[in-house]
């Protein structure tokens, strides 16, 4: 069954929560780059956050009052339009919003302002990023999975259920904002409904490095065994396991230095790796035997007819007993993958 989820549904304006839900929703659509230099993007992530809220406490299916220039319906393509309307219109309806201190708390109001406020080039620079992080939401049908919500992550600690997050594969870096929104999703609903599940909730992330530096999923690594739940992280090789490129000192002249950074390793409850995707030169690995528990939830890449959906099962087939082969076995695919 083919699903869609609106990350905007679940963002409720009367709330305080809406601050963090919606900064949240910010960082995932910007993947900030490997330098030092993190302000465009983190200024451009305070001023998706505005926006967001604000298209939030839209009406749900009322044409805008605004020139009538777009339907004002709560989902992230009237954000595109939002953000790449003609410079005058924009700066009208930011110049309306700085004077609205009720809604979402007064946060609408400050992002609006913190913009404004800002020299001619410097608020090119942090539209220009903007735009550049929501370029995805020019895709109709990415957009088309976006505009309403009928599935629910928060029950995925009471019912039984599979989700498959289909991306295809020449899709899978061009669009990985995609895929951290919904991932994102699941994972804060994990967190924020109470109890333990009967079974863990199993996530399996194949292909993860193409997230980019994801902090949700970095921190779920250490904090989502408490809540009843687990990860499977599979990547190439050792290289794409950084979650987060090192600090070079200035005395090293920007060269790299050999093991710098921190990795997603110190977070894993077992490692299991395939000699045959570790580089020449790189440490062998202990090979662990790697026994899942029930499948519940398998956010991965997949074939599918449909490409743009999100798929549910209320059923499936039960997973093997132990499917990792040993490590004498030999694999069609080298991969290293932790939980």
């Amino acid at each position: 069954m083919s699903a869609s989820v609106n990350p905007l549904s679940r963002i409720d304006v009367e709330s305080p929560e809406c601050v963090s839900d919606s900064a949240s929703l910010a960082d995932s659509l910007v993947i900030r780059g490997g330098g030092e230099e993190t302000h465009w993007d983190d200024t451009a992530a305070s001023f998706l956050q505005g926006i967001l809220l604000y298209v939030a406490a839209l009406p749900e299916s009322e044409p805008s009052d605004y020139k009538g220039r777009w339907e004002a319906r709560r989902h992230l393509g009237t954000l595109r339009q939002i953000l790449t309307q003609p410079e005058s219109s924009l700066a009208a309806l930011l110049k309306e919003l700085s004077q609205d201190e009720e809604t979402a708390h007064g946060m609408i109001a400050r992002c609006a302002n913190m913009f404004l406020g800002k020299a001619d080039r410097e608020r090119s620079g942090v539209l220009s990023t903007a735009q550049r992080h929501t370029a995805f939401l020019d895709d109709p049908r990415v957009v088309e999975t976006l505009k309403s919500s009928d599935l629910d992550f928060q029950t995925l600690k009471t019912e039984v259920q599979t989700v498959f997050l289909v991306m295809p594969p020449d899709k899978l870096k061009a669009y990985s904002r995609y895929s951290r929104l919904v991932l994102g999703m699941a994972l804060k609903a994990m967190t924020k409904t109470q109890g333990l599940p009967e079974h863990p909730v199993v996530f399996m992330l194949d292909e993860f490095a193409q997230l980019g530096h994801f902090a949700p999923a970095e921190e779920a690594l250490s904090i989502l065994r408490g809540y009843g739940g687990c990860l499977w992280v599979m990547v190439q090789d050792l290289s794409q396991h950084h979650c987060k490129p090192p600090k070079l000192p200035p005395e090293n002249g920007g060269r790299k230095k050999h093991g710098g950074g921190r990795t997603h390793r110190g977070g894993c409850h077992k490692h299991r790796g395939f000699r045959r995707s570790i580089p020449a030169g790189a440490p062998s690995w202990q090979t662990r035997s790697c026994r899942p528990s029930e499948h519940r939830i398998s956010i991965r890449r997949s074939i599918f007819p449909t490409p743009w959906a999100c798929r549910r099962s209320s059923s499936g087939p039960s997973p093997p007993a132990n499917p990792a082969p040993a490590p004498h076995e030999p694999r069609d695919k080298a991969d290293y993958c932790c939980h």
